[in-house]
């Protein structure tokens, strides 16, 4: 039996200011000089800043058991834990005059992580001419913000900067609030007509005010899988081998990007053609993306089942000298994917699917020779 306590940082505080802790000026650029008679002169400006920020911090504590069972044929290990993220750095508005700056990086949030592990390994077949070796892992785990701002506010939303989307006004599809998981959707809810096809421009008036406007938009799903999956087997028989390693994900959501960006308008050039749209186009007939893509239409399921790799070889008998081994292999990474999410590819880090370059499937031939 294993128990578990202790804290660490996270020291990465912002991917474009390294010093978010001091003062600084910024120069101005040449179109904002100002004039003195004939002459321009480059101001310099002071930036927000929060003086007495510092590392996010998370306190994990755990309680686990390792096992063996019939002379260790079936070993594994099973755990559950809980992490409380304090002081969660977060890009929030700041009140007016009280610093430099509209928006500020401060340690305003809390977060909690719920969850448990398993881990099995087992050998099926040991003999002589067969031996065949089986692994599973299985992970479940609850995210929940508990704490966003100073005030204690329950009902403060914050819309995640870096959630920005392609082809909206608004930019961010992305935010948090107590008691939801970090990063979800924030969206408006469709609504479809007598054939379960989406409205364009037809929301819920969530709030009945009789409008529709960023008032109504909800949190809607999250991009984090609740249960991770793994599997992997090793089969040797005489002098053939073959081995696989797989991974499944459940319910994680993606926004597909690509799809909200796909319009009847959009197939139209200003320059005189054609242009390429996804088949999202046909499905929906919606003709401006400025308008439908805040659509909770978009944010799609995107559990999957992926076949990371397989590979099989054959080691020749010894011949001449018994120190002389030649194992030849055959293999293929990102053998296929199993999912219903209608993008290119479901495993998306983030969960927004706008900028998302293919995977490759790899085929290789292997030759190892040892004397």
């Amino acid at each position: 039996m294993r128990i578990g306590y202790g804290t660490t940082g996270q020291q990465d505080l912002n991917n474009n200011n390294n010093y978010p802790y001091q003062a600084r000026f910024s120069r101005s650029d040449n179109s904002s000089r100002y004039q003195f008679g004939d002459q321009f002169y480059y101001t310099q400006r002071p930036e927000g800043y929060d003086a007495g920020i510092k590392w996010e911090s998370t306190t994990t504590s755990n309680i686990g058991l390792d096992f063996g069972f019939l002379n260790n044929r079936l070993t594994g290990s099973i755990d559950a834990y809980y992490k409380k993220t304090s002081n969660l750095l977060i890009v929030t508005n700041v009140p007016v005059l009280s610093n430099f700056s509209s928006v500020l990086l401060q340690n305003v949030g809390d977060m909690e992580n719920r969850g448990a592990e398993l881990n099995l390994t087992g050998v099926a077949i040991a003999s002589p001419d067969v031996n065949w070796q089986i692994g599973y892992n299985i992970s479940y785990n609850k995210n929940k913000v508990t704490r966003l701002n100073n005030s204690n506010d329950p009902n403060f939303i914050n819309t995640n900067p870096f959630s920005g989307i392609a082809g909206t006004t608004s930019g961010l599809i992305q935010a948090d609030k107590v008691g939801y998981p970090i990063n979800s959707f924030y969206v408006f809810q469709q609504i479809y007509d007598t054939n379960g096809k989406p409205i364009e421009n037809g929301y819920v008036d969530r709030n009945k005010d009789g409008q529709i406007n960023s008032a109504d938009l909800y949190l809607y799903k999250k991009p984090d899988p609740t249960v991770l999956m793994g599997i992997n087997s090793s089969l040797k028989y005489k002098k053939f081998d073959f081995n696989f390693s797989g991974r499944l994900s459940l319910g994680n959501y993606n926004y597909n990007n690509v799809a909200s960006g796909s319009t009847y308008r959009g197939l139209y050039s200003s320059l005189g053609y054609l242009a390429n749209q996804t088949k999202a186009a046909e499905d929906t007939k919606f003709t401006n993306a400025l308008q439908t893509n805040l659509s909770d239409y978009y944010i799609q399921n995107a559990s999957f089942f992926r076949m990371d790799y397989m590979n099989v070889g054959y080691t020749f008998p010894n011949y001449g000298s018994k120190n002389f081994k030649l194992h030849v292999s055959a293999g293929v990474q990102n053998v296929f994917v199993i999912t219903g999410y209608k993008g290119l590819d479901p495993e998306i880090s983030g969960g927004l699917d706008n900028n998302f370059f293919p995977r490759a499937r790899i085929y290789q031939l292997g030759l190892n020779c040892n004397f």
